[in-house]
């Protein structure tokens, strides 16, 4: 048993250490990433990546109201553009933890263990990023991103973090739909009720985050997987 809390009310100092926890694991196996997948982490890279999003927007899409379909169809035409261009950015994909949030963290005040690794995998390490932000304050969430750009920018002289995560933004929302997909695959049927509409939120979440980006704003009016309004 981890000693500890479970760290869902983490704030400021807690927070970035948490994020200076896994930044520092990816700077460690990024160079590593073919040991990873020897031993069975799924393939989160751009090619396998793009082929799931592809997947779960098609199966998913009966759930879907037009605009978000059309915002989506989109995205994924532009899947290989936009994840060729991560590229420029200069961090290679390495270790994702799958479901990096406070939540799942324990600590006792003098250490802090990253917990449910259920959903890692191999890609790039900014797709943590999107889903632990939107599970923190508001108002902290300018000096998280900070921290998280300038551990980035140490460990990788020249790259740009900050674009990488915005290109990656509804990626990774649409990465969380392909997840929670594979779950309703794997459970009973009596248990579908709880989780049935979580891949549309999540693409809706991703319309998002891709219409923001354009400028188009596809899916103004959606509100957050976890309850949030947009």
């Amino acid at each position: 048993e981890i000693p500890g809390d479970d760290q869902y009310e983490a704030r400021g100092p807690t927070l970035l250490a948490l994020v200076s926890i896994l930044v520092g694991l990816q700077v460690e196996w990024g160079c590593r990433t073919g040991e990873l997948l020897a031993v069975g982490l799924p393939d989160w890279r751009a090619d396998a990546l793009a082929e799931a999003v592809d997947s779960v927007v098609r199966r998913t899409s009966p759930d879907l109201v037009d605009h978000v379909r059309r915002a989506l169809h989109d995205l994924v035409e532009g899947l290989p553009q936009r994840l060729a261009s991560l590229e420029e950015c200069g961090i290679p994909d390495s270790l994702v933890h799958g479901d990096f949030a406070p939540g799942n963290a324990r600590g006792d005040g003098k250490s802090l263990v990253l917990l449910d690794w259920g959903d890692c995998g191999v890609g790039h390490p900014l797709l943590d990023r999107a889903a632990f932000m939107d599970r923190i304050p508001h108002e902290l969430m300018s000096q998280v991103r900070r921290h998280w750009d300038i551990l980035w920018r140490q460990a990788v002289p020249g790259s740009d973090p900050g674009r990488a995560a915005e290109i990656l933004a509804p990626v990774a929302a649409a990465r969380q739909a392909v997840i929670y997909r594979a779950f309703l695959d794997q459970i009973e049927p009596s248990e579908h009720a709880y989780h049935r509409s979580d891949p549309a939120l999540w693409l809706t979440r991703a319309a998002d985050l891709a219409g923001s980006a354009s400028g188009g704003g596809a899916a103004s009016s959606a509100t957050h997987p976890t309850g949030r309004p947009l």
